[in-house]
């Protein structure tokens, strides 16, 4: 690839730094776990806008590239936000999956399941778990239960009756 054909690329960086340094910030925020849904809140406005704005602008070139270019910016960081929500996603199922066949191990044992996961010695632990990550045995039945990373407030919760994840919407 010829260096003059990313001549107006650069330009437009030069131009609107501004924008790469806000659309940095809100990939970084909406990358917290838990804080994926930010992408949403934010991005989808933002592309009806600039595509509005470039359609309308569609003659003017200088202005016309310039919603291309943060369109393409939109796209990125909804492109990199989703992929590291859905990285710590898979993390968490894969933990809590860790977790739920020690629990199983248990159980075919020692006929019934802990009361804490410390009583298991390979998960005895005093930090906290990740991903918020809580099994509590009551009286009547067990939960295991993990808080999805992309979304506040929601979670998964293991059925034990039914032997399956359940999602748990706020």
């Amino acid at each position: 690839m010829q260096l003059t054909r990313l001549a107006p690329l650069w330009s437009l960086i030069k131009r609107h730094p501004y924008l790469i340094a806000i659309w940095a910030l809100i990939t970084y925020v909406s990358s917290a776990e838990y804080f994926g849904i930010a992408i949403f809140e934010i991005g989808i406005p933002c592309l009806i806008y600039a595509c509005i704005r470039c359609a309308l602008n569609w003659r003017k070139f200088e202005v016309r590239s310039t919603y291309v270019f943060l369109i393409a910016l939109i796209l990125l960081s909804s492109g990199i936000a989703m992929s590291i929500q859905t990285h710590r996603r898979n993390e968490a199922r894969a933990y809590a999956d860790h977790i739920l066949t020690k629990l199983l191990e248990y159980q075919r044992s020692h006929g019934n399941l802990p009361v804490k996961l410390d009583e298991i010695p390979e998960l005895a632990s005093k930090v906290k778990r990740p991903h918020m990550l809580f099994y509590i045995k009551d009286k009547d039945e067990p939960h295991l239960y993990y808080a999805d990373t992309f979304m506040p407030f929601e979670g998964w919760r293991y059925d034990f009756k039914e032997k399956r994840w359940v999602y748990v919407p706020d």
